[in-house]
């Protein structure tokens, strides 16, 4: 047999092997998804007439790369998860247009997918475009009815800037006075069969609280320790 010939029958014998090796690529939905909670289990959800609701905001870092890949607060993104449990008699509606995140006197709205999938590419997620949109497509806050006994969990991506180190006391209290109250979520649920409005929070967030800009301030600041706390609530904007 010709040489140029055993040299093809190697490569061939040789190539399978080296593609199976291959490091796969893409998103493992079934590895990312958040786990599928009812809000009653978190401590800290709100229950009017039957319908309960949480918030649960993803700011842990392994929680970050288990559910995105990437550290999202490091990119400037802040993932909130809406709960909401229908324990009630009849049918009622949630959607992302029944969210209002603020701080202080400022309204934040949420991202579109679009940048949060460039911000996951951008800090080096493995992904293929076309499976991470649909992964984040699954994952969003999405308009639904809810039947009796019926629950429904969807993510909102919202803007953060990580606060600066202030210069001195003075400039820390001008911004907690700016930022009074810290970042705070409200949750409308309508109850389809009647139109009546339930109104739930506000939902005090852990980030942007007066600790957690007083971490930065200490000598011995522990910004790098997340707050891994539950929201809390207010009574008042």
């Amino acid at each position: 047999m010709p040489v140029p010939v055993l040299l093809l029958v190697a490569l061939l014998l040789v190539l399978p092997g080296c593609a199976t090796d291959a490091p796969a690529t893409g998103v493992d939905a079934a590895q990312m998804q958040l786990p599928q909670r009812d809000a009653d289990l978190y401590p800290w959800a709100e229950k009017q007439e039957g319908v309960v609701v949480a918030v649960d905001e993803i700011v842990q870092p392994a929680r970050l790369e288990q559910y995105f890949g990437v550290d999202l607060l490091e990119q400037g993104i802040l993932p909130i998860a809406v709960v909401v449990s229908n324990r009630s008699t009849g049918p009622v509606t949630i959607g992302p247009a029944d969210v209002l995140l603020v701080q202080g006197r400022n309204v934040i709205d949420p991202l579109p997918l679009a940048r949060v999938a460039g911000a996951i590419d951008a800090g080096g997620g493995n992904a293929d475009s076309a499976d991470l949109r649909a992964h984040l497509a699954g994952m969003a806050l999405q308009p639904v009815t809810l039947a009796p006994n019926e629950s429904h969990q969807g993510v909102l991506f919202f803007p953060y800037r990580r606060p600066e180190k202030p210069r001195d006391e003075d400039t820390l209290r001008s911004i907690l006075r700016l930022f009074e109250g810290g970042l705070r979520m409200k949750v409308g649920v309508t109850q389809a069969d009647s139109g009546t409005r339930l109104h739930f929070g506000p939902f005090r967030l852990a980030l942007g609280t007066e600790e957690d800009w007083r971490a930065l301030f200490e000598p011995n600041g522990r910004r790098d320790a997340r707050p891994g706390s539950p929201p809390g609530r207010t009574n008042a904007y």
